[in-house]
């Protein structure tokens, strides 16, 4: 199959008038998932300037047409054309995913993108989807914020207490943002749309893992319609920020997250390829007795550093003869994060922000 990647920079005067009336965020009007799967605002990507990202959308036949474009205002820059000229794009099991290829010379920032298919004449937008930067650094900043709880009681106003935490973040300029479980409080559709108003208000990516907190009972693992997938995408993935590899792991179906043999296989894989220079790890929880596991086999790839919440605590600790970094941080009870300073291939500084209360 041949892919024509175009570097063409096009003013379309009716942009931001169609996109507007399409909803944000590569949504239905339910804030549920459309026909964009990724990147999406809770699972972006972030690419240098020159390389491919991969696009993924769902597709019951094959399309003859596509174009995938990154804007912001009224410019858009075609990253991706697939004409009638070359064979349609096939479907497998239900998707169709593509590699768009970012101009060299586009400016760094956060993009979002539209994707528009023919013959059957869809089109979506996909919110705060991909963040492009000139070249990787040497050194960079993320933050963590974990145990959201959208829709939890006590203490109220928890979407107030999260737009709050997401306005202090923007200014500090960090590279992007980790949220590790329990998103929601009691996984109902109205608490997702809650989570996502101001998740998008959220000036750098912003990358989600399911909790305990996050699934509808009843919910099977695997299972199509799962609520989280709907509204935020996959619970397991991967992503590179250089030679950095971060992994997402979904540890929301049980305390065991190696019991299921679907996270066993997907981790193996994921530990099987090329060991990047440094990796790291998030979860929502990670189980004591899979520990040993942890230890071993993630350093043994590089992984040095592992994210998580569910205990509402927080703290630093080091396990392991390879000395894994666990980090830990509290949002539901004090309204806390922590922003993690990575320089070269190493943990520099992890700078813990703490208020008295959270209201």
């Amino acid at each position: 199959m041949h892919l024509h990647f175009s570097r063409r920079l096009v003013f379309v005067s009716l942009l931001l008038a169609a996109l507007t009336s399409l909803g944000a965020s590569a949504r239905n009007l339910d804030g549920t998932l459309a026909m964009i799967v990724r990147p999406i605002s809770t699972l972006p990507t972030i690419v240098q300037a020159g390389d491919a990202f991969e696009v993924t959308i769902v597709a019951g036949q094959p399309v003859e047409e596509m174009r995938v474009a990154l804007y912001r205002g009224p410019d858009d820059t075609i990253v991706f054309t697939h004409s009638r000229q070359e064979p349609p794009l096939q479907p497998q099991d239900g998707s169709i995913t593509v590699e768009a290829v970012v101009p060299q010379d586009m400016a760094p920032g956060l993009y979002d993108m539209l994707v528009t298919t023919r013959p059957d004449r869809r089109r979506d937008t996909a919110e705060r989807a991909v963040k492009v930067v000139a070249q990787w650094p040497q050194s960079y900043v993320f933050a963590h914020v974990t145990d959201v709880h959208i829709g939890r009681e006590d203490p109220p106003l928890r979407d107030q207490v999260f737009k709050r935490t997401i306005a202090e973040i923007n200014p500090m300029g960090v590279d992007f943002v980790l949220i590790s479980g329990d998103d929601t409080d009691r996984a109902t559709p109205e608490q997702y749309r809650d989570l996502l108003q101001p998740l998008d208000g959220c000036e750098v990516p912003t990358f989600l893992s399911p909790g305990n907190h996050d699934r509808a009972e009843g919910e099977q693992p695997g299972a199509a319609g799962n609520i989280y997938e709907r509204y935020c995408g996959p619970g397991n993935y991967a992503f590179d920020f250089g030679s950095h590899r971060y992994l997402c792991l979904d540890t929301s179906w049980g305390w065991e997250y190696l019991n299921l043999p679907a996270n066993r296989t997907w981790l193996e894989q994921q530990l099987e390829r090329p060991k990047p220079s440094m990796g790291v790890a998030f979860s929502h929880r990670f189980s004591d007795k899979e520990f040993p596991y942890f230890q071993e086999q993630l350093p043994a790839n590089n992984y040095r550093l592992c994210v998580y919440g569910h205990t509402h605590d927080d703290g630093m600790q080091w396990i392991g003869p390879k000395r894994l970094m666990l980090l830990n941080t509290s949002e539901e009870l004090m309204g806390t994060y922590n922003i993690v300073t990575i320089s070269g291939d190493q943990v520099f500084a992890i700078d813990h922000v703490q208020r008295k209360c959270a209201d």
